[in-house]
Parts: structure tokens; sequence; C-alpha cells
């Protein structure tokens, strides 16, 4: 029981403190990669709009996102020289498995490896976690991004019908079994530099 509550305590710990802002390279373009805040909230809904076309999450969910330290982590990719955001990727995290539940990449910076990057970081933290399921909801319509997720992994789960409800669009759940999870502490963010 003790041991539980201590490998639960550390993965609070981990998620809260173990994320440091570092350059990371995809595709030969270097960005900047750190967390978000809520100086980013404006940017983000700005990019959601280019995404989608309105704003599937509102500021009061990024607000109450971002105060979960412990149990979230949402990330922003910048281009250095303008302060562009040209990604974000938000995930939350319970005791055995991890849940995607926001990400977007504006569309200038579309096709360039820059999801498959974000989601490789959080399928990599998550395994490192010990976490052992990880889950989303894509819409259903979205068959880019449905093809980026199976790459990935990730095998259909359930259609909800009308689940984006200001569209009416139906989503589909996804999940990818993680093999190899360890118990570790999490990798040290700053020594990772993705090239995809």
């Amino acid at each position: 029981m003790f041991r539980r509550f201590k490998d639960w305590l550390a993965r609070r710990q981990a998620i809260r403190d173990g994320f440091l802002p570092h350059p990371i390279t995809i595709n030969g373009a270097t960005y900047s990669l750190r967390r978000m805040t809520e100086a980013d909230i404006p940017a983000a809904l700005d990019l959601e709009r280019a995404v989608y076309g309105d704003t599937p999450w509102e500021k009061m969910a990024f607000m109450s996102e971002l105060q979960k330290k412990s149990t979230a982590l949402y990330l922003v990719l910048v281009v250095p020289e303008s302060g562009q955001l040209a990604a974000f990727i938000g995930a939350s995290f319970r005791r055995l498995e991890s849940h995607i539940t926001n990400i977007a990449v504006h569309p200038q910076f579309q096709r360039q490896g820059i999801g498959r990057t974000l989601m490789e970081l959080m399928l990599d933290r998550s395994k490192t976690m010990g976490i052992q399921v990880v889950s989303l909801e894509v819409r259903l319509d979205n068959v880019h991004a449905q093809s980026l997720y199976r790459s990935l992994g990730f095998v259909d789960g359930r259609v909800r019908r009308n689940y984006y409800t200001r569209e009416r669009a139906d989503a589909i759940d996804m999940a990818v079994k993680l093999s190899g999870s360890t118990d570790k502490a999490p990798i040290n963010d700053c020594d990772h530099n993705a090239t995809v």
C-alpha cells in the first residue's frame, strides 16, 4: 500500500516539475518547446480558430486544465524568431491511463511531422511513468488525424454521436496499449531533442 502511494506521489511530482523549456528540432526547423501558461491561452484560441474554424475549447477550459499541474501537462511549440505558436498538446494522467485532451498544429506548420513529434513525446512520457493505456477522441471526419494516430498504434473504439455539440459532429474513441511501461523516473526533458 505504501509503495503504491509513493509511486503515485512520484508520478504527480513528475508531472508538476518534470518539464523544462528546451529547443527541439523537427524536420530541420528548430522550435522552443515548453509548458503552456495562461499567457499562451489567447494564442491557443487563435490557433484553434485557424485549425477548426471555431474554438472547441473556451478560455476557462484551458485555465482549468493549466491549474491541474500534478495531473495534466500542456505543452506549446513556439517559433523562436517570431514567438508564433506553431502547435500545442495537452494530456491528463491517471494511475494507469493517460488521455490526450487536445492537440492542434497551425495550418502553416502542418504536414511537417510536428503532430507526430508531440504525440510521440506524450507517449514516451506516459510509458516512462508506467502508464499502460493512452486514449483520445477525434472527429470522425478527421481522417488525417486518425491516420496519424493509427500509425502510432492507436486502435478504433466506439463512435460517440454528436460528441462535438456545437457542430453536432461525431467522434471516435481511440487508444493504444503501451508495451514495456516502466515505473522509472521520467526522462529529463532537457535532453529530449526529436528530429522527425
